[in-house]
């Protein structure tokens, strides 16, 4: 049903589709209500209608409960337990409606295979693991009957009885019949989508798996033939029919190609399909981002942190001798990974929405929108001004200050209100949320000025600068730290996918 491979949209995509399931079990469940009268006072006087309905608002009660925890979107292992729960509760039930009757044979047996069809429908897929969800769910009725018969004689000598004895068993098989049959039918269906799944091509690469989906582009994991290898695959979304993002996408490409130096993702391909579908194939890393890293393991050692920032910086400072503005540097755009068997390497990843200065290039946004990233963004960047190299210092700065502090340099419940911080205010310095040398804190907080002359003209002199602290080469990375960035699945460029265009308030705060 869901799996490890599953991307977050498939995953998002899954929940939605069972809670809609779970809505419409909710509503039928209800309106089934009135066979119960019928049933227990019409066509079987006497039977136990409190019980019936205590029952059935039981499992509308289950329904419910399962269709607000899938808005949480749990875990894929949880989501299987609840969806599990739901049906072979609802079924248990089912059972539990007949025994009310006084019968251990009837039409309830009818509902546990509808039960069963509704929940092979929603989850298709490959036979063993459907079974896992249908076979419990089918083998709850009979189940319930049969513990039934072990606590009452009159129950047990029902399924004794040669006529309601064969009915039974017929209503079982029946039940059966109808799961193997869903069985099948989910298995076919599987199977077809895999089929067309594994035919899709671009150009010389097979799409495998689909790593990352954001506003813009989706970025899949991809068997090249030729190379013997995987790449990942970033794909202009077919929906997306804004020229200036297309746009956006083809300079992507363009700029990421151009750069050689090694702490850049490497561009490998780029092209347009027949039916005009653009794509650029990049090297795959695994890996995890340092906004994960630091999610996971929270502030890092100041030793470590500008080992990280110094590549980055080396990265950026090619970027901005060939007059290429990154305009989006922050912590999930720096992939932490392991290269030549040596780990702690940083990759610069999504020159998305970089500015090329040397061709002088418009922005490409509306002229009411800002791009970038709020908690990262410089002053002149917020304000939709001119940026320039010293505009990525400022990120990178903010990007260091969130790798030993674990935090942000503003916190802002909302983007309007972290661009009003980056305006007004000044950050704490950084020597007074964790324990750095002052030359750090004096770098680091020249670096954050709001003034763009007051701070490194570029990323060279920023590099440079860190090349001087005391805490240059302090840092050793070691093996265990590659196995534990490995830990978490396979990543790259997954923000690469994201559209970080951010609407400017109409009147910012200025300082």
């Amino acid at each position: 049903m869901l799996g490890r491979a599953d991307s977050e949209r498939d995953y998002r995509a899954a929940i939605l589709r069972m809670r809609q399931v779970l809505i419409a079990g909710v509503v039928l469940w209800s309106a089934a209500a009135p066979i119960d009268w019928i049933m227990s006072q019409r066509v079987h006087p006497g039977g136990a209608l409190g019980a019936m309905i205590a029952m059935r608002l039981a499992v509308i009660a289950i329904l419910l409960t399962t269709i607000v925890a899938l808005r949480r979107q749990p875990r894929p292992a949880v989501t299987r337990l609840l969806w599990l729960a739901v049906f072979v509760g609802a079924n248990a039930a089912q059972a539990g409606f007949q025994l009310a009757l006084g019968h251990v044979s009837g039409p309830y047996a009818h509902g546990a295979s509808v039960i069963v069809v509704a929940s092979g429908l929603a989850t298709p897929d490959h036979w063993r693991r459907g079974l896992r969800v249908l076979g419990p769910t089918a083998l709850a009725y009979p189940v319930t009957i049969a513990l039934a018969a072990l606590a009452s004689p009159r129950v047990a000598a029902q399924l004794g009885a040669e006529a309601s004895g064969l009915s039974f068993l017929v209503d079982v098989t029946v039940l059966f019949m109808a799961t193997a049959l869903l069985l099948a039918a989910g298995h076919a269906f599987w199977a077809l989508r895999r089929e067309l799944f594994e035919a899709r091509r671009l150009g010389g690469y097979q799409l495998k798996a689909r790593i990352a989906v954001g506003g813009m582009g989706e970025v899949w994991r991809a068997w090249h033939g030729a190379l013997k290898r995987d790449v990942a695959v970033k794909i202009l979304r077919l929906d997306n029919a804004d020229p200036a993002a297309a746009a956006r996408f083809e300079r992507e490409a363009a700029a990421t190609a151009a750069l050689t130096h090694p702490n850049t993702v490497r561009v490998l391909d780029y092209g347009v399909t027949d039916d005009g579908l653009s794509y650029f194939a990049m090297e795959l890393l695994d890996g995890i981002t340092l906004q994960e890293l630091v999610t996971r393991d929270g502030p890092l050692p100041p030793p470590r942190a500008v080992y990280l920032i110094a590549q980055a910086a080396a990265a950026l400072a090619e970027a901005h001798a060939r007059g290429l503005i990154h305009r989006d540097v922050k912590p999930s755009n720096l992939l932490v990974t392991t290269a030549g068997g040596e780990p702690d390497v940083v990759k610069l990843i999504d020159f998305g929405i970089a500015r090329d200065r040397g061709r002088g290039q418009a922005t490409l946004t509306a002229a009411d929108m800002v791009v970038g990233t709020p908690a990262y963004m410089a002053p002149e960047q917020a304000t939709g001004g001119e940026v320039t190299p010293a505009t990525d210092v400022y990120a990178l700065a903010a990007t260091c200050y969130f790798a030993i502090t674990g935090h942000p340099i503003f916190d802002g419940a909302t983007p309007e209100q972290m661009l009003a911080a980056q305006l007004r205010d000044q950050p704490a310095r950084l020597a007074s949320q964790a324990a750095v040398p002052d030359e750090l804190d004096a770098l680091v907080m020249r670096a954050l000025a709001k003034e763009p002359a007051h701070r490194f003209a570029d990323a060279a002199a920023f590099s440079a600068a860190l090349a001087q602290t005391s805490l240059i080469g302090q840092w050793r990375p070691r093996r265990a730290d590659a196995a534990a960035a490995r830990a978490l699945a396979p990543a790259t460029d997954a923000a690469a996918a994201a559209d970080a265009t951010v609407p400017l308030p109409a009147q910012p705060p200025m300082p």
